[in-house]
């Protein structure tokens, strides 16, 4: 409604125009509260898609240094079993030397 209506009105139905002028108000804050929230919301997608790029180099980096260490570990286990076949080979060796050293003193 124009502002020459509303004028008209107002000499007319003061309190129509009133209830009209406080509606265009409330309507405006309305809006600008709506502005207000969809910056907001605009800022928070802006901090997470930061945060999203942070954390996915971030997992990157550690699903690399895990591939790393798995195989790592792999190679331990492997030195571990070695030196475990080695200690029991000795063990057994000594379990047998007092039976070399008995026959061979006959």
């Amino acid at each position: 409604m124009a502002n020459g209506r509303l004028t008209e009105i107002a000499l007319t139905d003061p309190k129509r125009a009133k209830k009209i002028l406080a509606n265009r108000q409330s309507v405006a804050r309305s809006k600008e509260r709506k502005m207000r929230y969809i910056q907001e919301l605009e800022h928070k997608v802006q901090i997470l898609q930061t945060k999203t790029t942070t954390l996915s180099t971030r997992l990157t980096m550690l699903q690399r240094d895990s591939g790393g260490l798995v195989t790592h570990n792999n190679e331990l286990k492997i030195r571990l079993q070695a030196m475990e076949q080695q200690a029991q080979l000795r063990y057994g060796m000594l379990l047998m030397a007092p039976f070399f050293i008995s026959f061979g003193e006959n």
